[in-house]
């Protein structure tokens, strides 16, 4: 029998080699009484399934650094048959291949009875073969079999051979998943306290994403800290770098903890040490949305007046414009502020923040932003825009076709006897304004409208 019969392993051939890639996902518990596990039938084809071991054992973790002595081991220790009993079952196969097998199947006392049988008769397995059984309990998220592994499998001075970069992040992952992050600080200070954070550049990409996972899991918990003391020892690491990607947790954890004056604060940290300024304008909308259900009024041109001067480091809106204009400079830390008025339902102040921006208004970013709404169903923002922006303004007729065109999109993906109402008030009132519309904005109307049964008006039947 060979391994083409086994339709319970997924072997696949890659580049000419046999590839080991885990339990079919239709037959996740052994089957026992198949034909092709039973008893004899088995141990004729594991002396085939030798050399795949083999294989697999070199190729699953082929970018890893490891010993000549450890390399050795591989095709010794692995390749040994060993007999074992399953529901009354006598099996027989290579050690490695039944180690993962069960490990795939989140099997943890299996592969501990099968551990201690292959101690008794003197089979070790390798290193790589532990650590492909701990990336198995990984992806099953079974933290207290990777912990067991971790914690028991290698002790301190030979812990950079059994644990690697990636499966120490993951482990740490868990913990904190679980509530346990102390424990996970712990073991990272642990492992890199041996030097063990050496990655190589192949690997690095991975290594970035799970860390940054991990970093997103910490802020979850708002626990910033926690939060801060992981990222600066993967930091530490290596294995990230200060960039907007990284240090976003750190904020988002003030945010998901409320804490909006700290989010400042770390802002205010992290542009001084890395002259990063991520999430601007989500904390910015944040910051005035908070003001409004507060009751509070926010004396947006104060903002602007006070920006560099120091006489307003009380209040975090200030302390945030500061900020962008000491980043992205002074008009675009203006637009800034105008977006977000209009978006966290400040038409007055974004009115007063227009004023102020006079001719410096940027006609292209008003006119991405009014797609962006469109997209993304904002019609408050798109309204409060339209109620503010009057004759007089830049590209006043450009701009506010633009914003009509977006206000429709808005009622086109609503739908409904609602929508169509609506666009077709947007038309009369673009004619009401001596406004053109396009003739795809005609063309959407009356799609619309004839999806929803409303009669079309003479002028736009005219139109089209």
């Amino acid at each position: 029998m060979s391994w083409r019969r086994l339709p319970w392993l997924n072997i696949k051939r890659i580049n000419g080699s046999l590839r080991f890639c885990g339990v079919n996902q239709c037959n996740k518990q052994l089957d026992i009484n198949s034909s092709c596990c039973m008893n004899h039938k088995y141990s004729r084809c594991s002396s085939r399934s030798l050399h795949l071991c083999k294989n697999v054992s070199q190729s699953s973790s082929g970018s890893e650094r490891v010993s000549s002595s450890e390399h050795e081991t591989t095709g010794t220790d692995d390749d040994k048959l060993l007999e074992f009993v399953v529901n009354g079952q006598q099996l027989q196969g290579a050690l490695w291949i039944m180690l993962l097998l069960h490990a795939s199947q989140n099997d943890f006392n299996t592969v501990l009875a099968l551990l201690k049988k292959a101690k008794a008769e003197g089979l070790e397995p390798s290193v790589r073969v532990m650590r492909d059984v701990v990336r198995a309990f990984i992806k099953n998220k079974n933290v207290d079999a990777v912990l067991y592994f971790h914690s028991t499998r290698g002790q301190p001075e030979q812990l950079s051979h059994t644990s690697t970069a990636d499966t120490t992040v993951n482990l740490c992952t868990l913990l904190v998943e679980g509530g346990r992050g102390l424990v996970a600080l712990k073991i990272l200070k642990e492992f890199l306290s041996l030097g063990c954070q050496e990655v190589r550049e192949e690997e690095l990409k991975k290594i970035k994403a799970d860390c940054r996972k991990l970093l997103d899991i910490a802020a979850d918990k708002c626990d910033f800290n926690l939060t801060r003391e992981l990222f600066e020892e993967m930091m530490g690491a290596g294995w990230i770098q200060p960039e907007n990607f990284t240090v976003v947790p750190l904020l988002q954890c003030k945010m998901n903890s409320g804490d909006l004056a700290g989010v400042v604060d770390v802002a205010e940290q992290i542009f001084q040490d890395y002259k990063l300024l991520p999430k601007r304008m989500q904390v910015l909308i944040a910051l005035l949305k908070d003001y409004t259900d507060r009751g509070l009024d926010v004396s947006v041109l104060t903002c602007i007046n006070t920006v560099g001067d120091g006489s307003n480091n009380n209040d975090p809106i200030s302390r945030l414009v500061s900020l962008i204009t000491s980043c992205y400079g002074d008009v675009q830390a203006r637009h800034d502020l105008f977006f977000a008025c209009l978006e966290s339902g400040q038409p007055t102040a974004a009115g007063q923040v227009l004023q102020n921006l006079g001719k410096e208004i940027d006609c292209a970013q008003v006119v991405k932003m009014c797609g962006l709404y469109g997209k993304a169903g904002r019609e408050d923002a798109l309204l409060h825009l339209l109620s503010i922006y009057q004759p007089g303004h830049a590209s006043f007729a450009s701009i506010r076709c633009n914003m009509y065109s977006a206000l429709l999109n808005v009622y086109v993906t609503r739908g409904g006897e609602e929508g169509g109402s609506k666009a077709l008030d947007l038309y009369r009132a673009m004619l009401s304004e001596n406004l053109t519309p396009s003739p795809a904005f005609l063309t959407s109307l009356t799609h619309l409208l004839d999806a929803v049964g409303i009669e079309l008006p003479p002028t736009l039947t005219s139109h089209t």
